[in-house]
């Protein structure tokens, strides 16, 4: 060696640092596995998470200049319901992906959702029409699809 200190490459030993889940920037985390609905919750507050909205399904990026403003103010709203109080008002609503209608929708969650069986449906007008769908964990709903004409969902409503 040559003349001078030698260096010392200190080694951190993993316990030290945590495991990092390496996703490019911007990933959704679409391609975990979340927990179903879960009961347990429902005295606690709406809040929404948009980590897993679904761009290439009844994209939420579609929506209207006006559906986008009443949408805002809906989820302001809601976010002022308990889970318990949007389902008795019929606003909030837990479907078993099983008995979907729409064949597409469980085949879609099998390819990019992890096989999730569970659909929460948001009721954004008071008439019914312009719904969002997605995974409720909780109180928190995680937005993934944008369904004004009943699409993901159809429940036998006469198209006009």
């Amino acid at each position: 060696m040559g003349k001078g200190k030698a260096r010392h490459n200190k080694e951190v030993p993993p316990s030290a640092t945590p495991p990092v889940a390496k996703m490019p920037v911007g990933t959704p985390r679409a391609f975990e596995k979340l927990p179903t609905s879960a009961p347990a919750d429902e005295d606690q507050q709406l809040r929404f998470r948009f980590g897993l909205v679904d761009e290439r399904n009844w994209p939420l990026s579609k929506i209207s200049r006006e559906h986008f403003s009443r949408l805002l103010k809906r989820l302001a709203y809601f976010e002022n319901l308990t889970v318990a109080q949007a389902k008795s008002n019929n606003l909030l609503a837990d479907y078993d992906v099983s008995v979907c209608p729409n064949k597409s929708v469980p085949k879609i969650l099998t390819l990019s959702h992890a096989g999730r069986d569970d659909l929460c449906r948001l009721t954004v007008a008071p008439s019914g029409d312009n719904r969002l769908f997605g995974f409720r964990e909780g109180s928190e709903f995680h937005i993934l699809w944008w369904d004004p004409n009943h699409d993901v969902w159809p429940e036998g409503k006469i198209k006009r």
